[in-house]
Formats: structure tokens, sequence, C-alpha cells
């Protein structure tokens, strides 16, 4: 199938299409104004991005920006598990570099140097849980990207309250540490200093085309290691983290309801209407992904299990 699919959408509007082709892969990988359905998203997603990249084209261009806020929001954590997500982000980002886009290795080092020691199976399933992420991450790691996540967390109020001179301080810090997206952001958002920022990101995307030769085999170097972050985080909010702890390793009274609802109940095979095998590939908090042989994918959420059954969008599981 073209990328472009100009007959379903109705348009000749090729920025028209790649938006339709991304807002439903938003659509299937957060399940909102529909079920979640993770195959369905990455399908898109790789429609959307080969439609940033001019395939299907004639006269449309490589558009470095829409990949780069597609991998992005691959990476982002909370509301799509980064553990389902990452390795096609990567796939994406391998490509950019492959094209010599320096935003490609700005995502590949993201990758390696934050999403991956802190952990992508624990990121994306819920908001509270990644900011107690990025905040341990940084301030016992100093790592530049979980400042930038947790600058995010805070000016949005993902996962906590809001603290706008928090978030600015932990952007500006990781914009000082070498962090790309930071210093971008600063550039748009502190007009004051809009200048230095300007300047900053200039910097940076100049020591990245270095590493983009490292990644693409030009240099036979290792790429450095990021400066670690040094910043004073407020104290409350690792007060927060702890709670949220307490919270998880809780465990409330095991009545009827809670037990028939427990996702690690879930057998590792269920069967379809009929009889039909599903395997279970993971759970990821409140859900659980099943594959079955023909590599369909069906997503298992709390609210839709009772006893040896569970609704799904291609109708009720069962187990013995």
């Amino acid at each position: 199938m073209s990328v472009l699919n100009r007959k379903r959408f109705k348009s000749e509007d090729d920025h028209y299409i790649f938006l339709c082709w991304e807002k439903l892969a938003d659509a299937y990988s957060t399940g909102r104004g529909c079920t979640p359905n993770h195959e369905k998203a990455k399908e898109y997603y790789k429609y959307a991005v080969a439609a940033a990249m001019g395939e299907g084209s004639d006269d449309a261009e490589n558009d470095v920006p829409k990949q780069t806020r597609i991998i992005g929001n691959l990476l982002a954590g909370y509301p799509r598990p980064t553990a389902i997500y990452a390795p096609l982000a990567m796939r994406f980002a391998t490509e950019m570099v492959k094209r010599g886009n320096v935003e490609g290795a700005a995502l590949v080092e993201d990758y390696l140097n934050g999403v991956k020691p802190i952990g992508e199976e624990k990121l994306g399933l819920d908001p509270k849980q990644d900011f107690a992420l990025y905040y341990k991450a940084a301030k016992e790691d100093g790592s530049p990207y979980a400042c930038y996540r947790l600058a995010l967390c805070y000016l949005t109020g993902a996962g906590t309250a809001r603290d706008e001179a928090a978030g600015r301080q932990l952007m500006r810090a990781a914009a000082e540490a070498g962090e790309l997206f930071a210093a971008e952001w600063l550039a748009s958002e502190e007009n004051e200093e809009q200048a230095k920022w300007q300047g900053a990101v200039r910097s940076i995307r100049d020591a990245l085309r270095a590493h983009l030769a490292v990644m693409q085999g030009v240099t036979g170097v290792e790429l450095p290691k990021p400066p670690r972050v040094t910043i004073d985080l407020p104290e409350e909010e690792e007060e927060e983290e702890e709670a949220f702890k307490s919270r998880q390793s809780e465990e409330g009274p095991c009545d009827e309801y809670k037990k028939t609802r427990d996702l690690s109940r879930l057998p590792s095979i269920v069967f379809d209407d009929g009889n039909n095998r599903w395997q279970r590939v993971g759970i990821y908090g409140s859900q659980a992904v099943y594959h079955n042989d023909d590599g369909q994918e069906i997503t298992i959420f709390h609210a839709e299990i009772s006893r040896s059954s569970a609704l799904t969008n291609v109708g009720t599981l069962h187990w013995y």
C-alpha cells in the first residue's frame, strides 16, 4: 500500500496525509478514543515516518522535524509503554543517522544514555512512576536526558505538581550538558536569553555532527559519555517518589474482585472463540499483550477480565 494512500484520505495534501497516519498511530498507541492496538499503531507510525521521509511523492522533502517529533514521542514514556515502542523508535532514528541528520544522532544518544539506563521496561506504564524514575536518574546519575524529561514533567504537571521554576532550571541544566532538545526548547521559550540558547543549539549540533560520523562508521573513535549534571532538586518531590514506591509495594485486601482482575493471574496461553491459540508477549502496567500464530495482537485490560475469560477487540478469550 502507498504510504500516501490519497484515495483513503481523499486528499492530495501530503502534509495532511502524514498527520492522518500520525493521529491514527497516536490513538492506537495510547488508547485515546479507541481500544489500544500496538501492532496497528506501529504499522501506522511506519507509514507516517515514511511519508515524512518523502516516500511516495516525487517532490516531497525529507521532513526531519516530523520524524523527530514521532521518535521523541515513542521514547517519551506514558501513555505509551516504552518497551513496546523503543525498538521502533531506534529503527527510525538509525535511518535518520544514515541520512546524516544530527537529530537522529541526538535521539540515539537519548536512548543509549537516557532511556536504556533508566529501564525501558519500567517507563510508559504510569505518569507518576515515570516522574519517579526521571527524578532518581537525574539526582543519582546526573543524567542530562532525565533532567530534560523531568523538566517537562514539572512544566506540564505530568506525574507531579506543576512547578515552572523547577522545570526551567532543569531544562537549563540539561541544555548546558549538551541535551539538544532542551536547548531547542529554551531557544523558543526563553525570549530574554534567546540568542544565548540559539548559540547553544548551534554548538550542540556541531558536536553531534562528530558523533554522527562515529555512528556512521566514518571514524573509529568511541562516542563520548555525556557530562554528569549536578543540580539541587526539590526535596518534597523525593518524598513523593518514596510515597509512590510505598503505594506500589502495598497490597490491598485479596477479595475476589481484585483476584479476578489481577493481570499476573493471566495464563501464558489463552484461546479465542474458534479455539485458536494466543500467547502472552508481556504485561505492561494495566494491560497484557498477546499474539496469535499469525502475528496479530490483542490487549487485555484489568476491567475486561472476569474469572476465566476476558473481553477483547477480537472477541472473548478464555483459558482452562
